[in-house]
């Protein structure tokens, strides 16, 4: 398609902002060149930067502004092909401001409607997307499995990054470190992959921390964050942030600052971005309690359950309550609440047992959480848990 020169300014400086992760210059830039193209009826110009702006307004994390471009580009497109993707977007989007119900909606209807190939394990990873964030781990575990099955070549690597996540859920440690390096293996030298590495190097550094190696998981943290950054993705960067918070505090930090998260905590708020919101208030909360703000780390738990609660996100919902417990709020029917909502968050779960063992008062009940805990830590490699498990049975047993 030969580009009249009406466009080629915004177009070639586009080009440039996208190299550099500037993807609000990007999605500016492509909206004029849209309009004007709309203007002027050229249609073929203007479906293509009516894509563009889509994909831009998504990577810039605006997802008012990222819907009215998807649906632009939808009327516009005639081809079947870019109407999926452009769905897709809208997943991932539905996705980020915790419109759960519906993105489950559109990415089982987009499962349903693609023959094998390409768009069809593209609709398959982001329904797993959607089912994770939901926390139905049986369905995800479903998906998995047609992923492995019908994956090819370069796509195998949404495959093993999903069943590392499963690995991740259902305490696999060893497993899913092991399938986070590997995809960032495959991902290395390969072209537009930079967010992809970026989260595959994310999750192994969650890996690092559950298993007690702090130490391990900063510096995976720093390699996250720079390619996050590269990558133009301001919510890596905060849950890398969010994630070198959890690994001060269990290297021993009590004065890690709260305010630092403060900056996350609105980005996600100004966006609309909800999970990343409910991840960012129960770091905060954390970070809070560790100072010796206990009636602060309390709101900001309470207030990322009620988040966690009002969207369905039942795995963050459970880890909010764990904290808020911690944080001295909540109680103990909140705190038995959390147990059952981790139930398929092997580590977090037994994190959650272990701290009910401590607050219950039956002798009985506290030697079997406490022995359960235990058994699962052990099992996960979580060592620097296994301690606190093993001293609640000691004294449940006295």
């Amino acid at each position: 398609m030969q580009i009249p020169e009406r466009y080629q300014a915004d177009i070639t400086a586009a080009s440039r902002a996208a190299a550099d992760g500037d993807w609000d210059d990007v999605a500016e830039r492509m909206s004029r060149v849209c309009k004007q193209a709309m203007d002027s009826e050229d249609l073929q110009i203007a479906r293509s930067a009516a894509v563009s702006e889509a994909d831009a307004y998504r990577r810039a994390e605006r997802p008012a502004e990222a819907v009215r471009a998807i649906r632009r580009a939808l009327d516009l497109s005639n081809d079947p092909t870019v109407q999926v993707v452009q769905e897709l977007q809208l997943v991932a989007v539905l996705l980020d401001v915790g419109r759960l119900e519906v993105a489950e909606l559109v990415a089982r209807e987009r499962v349903a409607a693609c023959g094998p190939g390409p768009l069809r394990i593209l609709s398959i990873d982001s329904l797993c997307g959607v089912l994770l964030a939901r926390g139905d781990v049986a369905g995800m575990a479903g998906l998995i499995r047609q992923l492995e099955d019908e994956a090819e070549g370069t796509m195998t690597v949404a495959a093993r990054f999903r069943r590392a996540q499963l690995d991740r859920l259902g305490g696999r440690l060893e497993d899913a470190a092991e399938g986070f390096g590997g995809c960032m293996a495959d991902l290395d030298a390969r072209d537009g992959a930079v967010g992809a590495w970026a989260a595959a190097c994310s999750g192994l550094a969650g890996v690092a921390l559950l298993r007690g190696d702090a130490e391990d998981a900063l510096p995976l943290y720093d390699r996250a964050a720079a390619a996050w950054q590269r990558a133009g993705r301001r919510s890596g960067e905060l849950r890398v942030m969010a994630g070198r918070a959890r690994a001060a505090l269990q290297l021993g930090a009590s004065t890690f600052l709260p305010n630092l998260m403060d900056a996350g905590v609105s980005y996600a708020q100004e966006r609309d971005l909800t999970l990343l919101q409910v991840e960012m208030l129960e770091v905060r909360a954390m970070c809070l309690a560790a100072a010796g703000l206990k009636s602060r780390a309390h709101e900001d738990a309470a207030a990322a359950v009620a988040l966690a609660d009002r969207v369905g996100a039942r795995l963050l919902a459970g880890r909010a309550r764990y904290e808020q417990y911690l944080a001295g709020g909540g109680g103990d029917v909140s705190l038995r609440q959390a147990v059952l909502d981790l139930n398929d968050d092997r580590p977090w779960c037994a994190r959650a047992m272990t701290a009910l063992a401590a607050a219950t008062p039956d002798p009985d009940e506290a030697a079997e959480l406490a022995g359960a805990a235990v058994c699962r830590f052990s099992a996960m490699g979580m060592n620097t848990d296994i301690e606190l498990a093993r001293a609640l049975l000691g004294e449940s047993a006295k």
